[in-house]
């Protein structure tokens, strides 16, 4: 199966609060990534597709030990449920 590597992807506001949830420092995060600490204030904010696998890496330094798709879905509340974030957790690549 083939599939079309996206050209863009977004990440909303949502995020701040998924962030805290997990325990994951924003603005050291986002700048590890190479993002201003301020992304999320854009609404919403829309990154190329090496931005994005940088802002997922960055995220996986910054957790540590733990398992970031099992954190994200224990951090996953009604208030910031995104149906796009919720299928690139259960996908084995992000897409």
């Amino acid at each position: 199966m083939h599939f079309e590597r996206p050209e863009s992807f977004v990440v909303n506001p949502g995020w701040r609060i998924l962030f805290a949830e997990m325990g994951l420092p924003v603005a050291d995060t986002l700048r590890d990534a190479g993002f201003s600490p301020t992304l999320f204030n854009t609404l919403p904010a829309t990154l190329d597709a090496e931005s994005y696998f940088r802002f997922w890496e960055a995220m996986e330094r910054h957790s540590g030990p733990r398992d970031v798709p099992r954190a994200l879905a224990s951090a996953l509340e009604v208030e910031v449920f995104s149906p796009p974030l919720y299928a690139a957790v259960c996908s084995h690549n992000l897409r």
